[in-house]
């Protein structure tokens, strides 16, 4: 069963509740009233926009704008054999570059 569904089954046995059986709350003759339909318009809205990110969103003007690791996350996963390589030999460099001290 996935989430929506899940989501779906309970909203269905909420809207089916008998009007005495609701949470306490305000009183329902308050609170607006959406039918079914309503509410399952509202759901399928929300399920469309999707779950929201804490990432920012890259608009055009700072499209070019990356940072320096995400660069080199990118030539690494681009090229692994060389990156390795080119991380033990400067590896080597710093080894040899210590002894010396």
């Amino acid at each position: 069963m996935t989430e929506q569904q899940r989501e779906d089954d309970l909203l269905a046995e909420l809207l089916d509740l008998p009007e005495g059986e609701h949470d306490a709350g305000p009183p329902l003759d308050a609170m607006p009233s959406l039918t079914r339909r309503e509410e399952q318009a509202l759901l399928a809205e929300a399920h469309a926009v999707g779950t929201p990110t804490l990432t920012p969103t890259t608009t055009p003007q700072d499209a070019t704008a990356t940072s320096f690791a995400g660069d080199l996350v990118g030539l690494v996963r681009r090229y692994p054999l060389p990156a390795v390589l080119a991380s033990a030999g400067l590896a080597m460099l710093l080894a040899r570059q210590r002894r010396r001290r």
